[in-house]
């Protein structure tokens, strides 16, 4: 899939969640798409980027000056991703 199939894939997956966020942004990271969002609390954010096959999240917690990062799961699709990174931000 090229980067731009992916980047509009992540715009989609985005706007599903742009209520449960304080922000939500797709951006490119060293060229490669990159959904970024911060829950409306903005203690948690996560960064949803593409990964070998599938799509990687990572988890973040705390505010910018004391970030800390939880961990990164794998999905092997990008809904099962959307789903889980929804979950975190608003847990």
């Amino acid at each position: 899939m090229s980067l731009e199939n992916v980047k509009a894939e992540l715009e989609f997956a985005a706007e599903r969640f742009e209520s449960l966020c304080g922000h939500v942004s797709v951006r490119d990271e060293e060229d490669i798409p990159i959904i970024l969002a911060i829950s409306h609390s903005l203690v948690r954010s996560i960064d949803l980027h593409p990964s070998g096959t599938g799509y990687a999240v990572e988890y973040w917690k705390g505010q910018e000056e004391s970030e800390e990062f939880v961990g990164v799961e794998n999905f092997p699709d990008l809904l099962l991703a959307v789903e889980a990174y929804g979950t975190w931000l608003v847990s």
